[in-house]
């Protein structure tokens, strides 16, 4: 079994929240055409981003042709907004957890998915976890960090081009290479059934 364990998704669109909230600083996206879109975060950009970031069907077809099995989705760090208040940064979270949620339910063979919830209150933050799993069905909760030791970013180009070839350069024994390139740690980690 293939799991890429470092993906992201976005809905396909969302409320504006700095009209909401205040702030200048809360992503958002604006649409070029059906396939096409831009992240900014108030006036600056971000990230240019195509359909699949948002749509499955294209997912699932560059999951085919890659041969990967199961995709866990989570949202991007830039939809974190951990430097807002964290009931803001709650409600920016809800949209999105429900987005994952709505496309693993869809298709529950080929993704599982991670939540987002604000650190920056703990209490807050362990309702939502709750919520995330008890609720939504969700199998991890993202919390942002710095580096990525390993992953794809799909649909991003920022992670590796090979992460299978990363992991075999790496020098380690077969055992460990094969429960990292099989899939048998990813599977482990998300409650995943190796194939």
């Amino acid at each position: 079994m293939r799991v890429d364990v470092h993906t992201h998704l976005v809905p396909e669109r969302w409320e504006d929240w700095a009209a909401r909230y205040g702030g200048g600083n809360w992503p958002r996206l604006e649409h070029g055409d059906d396939c096409r879109a831009t992240i900014f975060t108030g006036a600056q950009f971000f990230r240019a981003i195509d359909d699949r970031s948002w749509n499955p069907a294209r997912r699932l077809e560059d999951m085919d042709r890659l041969r990967i099995d199961v995709q866990a989705l989570s949202p991007p760090p830039v939809m974190f907004c951990y430097w807002a208040d964290a009931k803001a940064t709650q409600g920016f979270a809800r949209p999105q957890n429900a987005n994952v949620a709505e496309i693993v339910a869809r298709h529950p063979k080929r993704f599982v998915g991670m939540a987002t919830v604000p650190p920056q209150d703990p209490a807050l933050a362990i309702e939502k976890l709750r919520h995330a799993r008890e609720t939504l069905g969700l199998s991890a909760v993202e919390i942002g960090m710095d580096r990525v030791v390993i992953g794809s970013d799909y649909p991003f180009d920022m992670g590796s081009d090979d992460p299978v070839g990363a992991v075999e350069s790496a020098g380690l024994g077969p055992a460990a290479r094969a429960a990292i390139v099989d899939g048998a740690n990813a599977a482990r980690f998300l409650g995943l059934s190796p194939g």
